[in-house]
């Protein structure tokens, strides 16, 4: 079978092997990166470069959603290009799991604002409630 098309007793295999890859892929795949990632951003050594561990831990949170949301749409694609019904709807409940995925992990996001451990946060500080200044018109108690 050399670019001929195959015939109806020999189906085509190929989109079969390929769309069990991607929504494999997409089950593990996206988990595995999301999960490194979240491991990452918690376990920092004290003398690890924080700029570096939050690149890092980026890097798995932007592939971990890119494979969670972009390989169902691939999926459905190659299902639709290759007339195989069962594995439409399969990707096309995926591409919904996917969208309540990123609703909840937003809304995690939102209320995380814990800094990245090993960071410390330092309060602001605060004015003194007065301040002296040259000119002769200091109303400051003592001077």
């Amino acid at each position: 079978m050399t670019g001929e098309a195959a015939g109806p007793d020999q189906p085509r295999r190929w989109p079969e092997a390929a769309l069990g890859v991607v929504f494999f892929g997409w089950m593990y795949g996206g988990p595995l990166l999301i999960l490194l990632g979240l491991a990452n951003r918690t376990t920092t050594f004290p003398d690890a470069d924080l700029a570096a561990v939050h690149a890092r831990t980026t890097r798995y949170f932007v592939a971990g959603l890119a494979v969670t949301f972009g390989a169902p749409v691939l999926g459905l694609a190659v299902a639709l290009a290759a007339g195989r019904r069962r594995w439409a709807v399969r990707f096309g409940y995926a591409i919904g799991f996917a969208l309540l995925v990123g609703l909840a992990l937003a809304g995690i996001q939102s209320m995380a604002r814990a800094p990245l451990s090993g960071q410390t946060v330092e309060p602001s500080p605060r004015p003194p409630s007065c301040v002296a200044y040259s000119g002769g018109t200091n109303t400051c108690p003592g001077g």
